[in-house]
């Protein structure tokens, strides 16, 4: 599978699936995820709904909250 990101987002979101592993116990709530992804960003349900996110979402690399 290959997807299409900018760098930025790219990084951000590797950054995300370190810190929220399936090993540690502390899951965010998209909420979260918005505010820290807005912290660097604008759009985070422009980014959450992109093209990219939907295909992680389908191939199971994400869940949809």
């Amino acid at each position: 599978m290959t997807i299409d990101l900018d760098e930025g987002h790219a990084e951000w979101l590797m950054k995300m699936f370190n810190e929220y592993s399936i090993e540690n116990i502390k899951k965010p709530t998209l909420q979260q995820l918005k505010t820290n992804f807005e912290e660097n960003f604008e759009n985070f349900e422009l980014f959450w709904f992109s093209k990219s996110m939907q295909q992680l979402k389908e191939n199971g690399v994400i869940l949809s909250l």
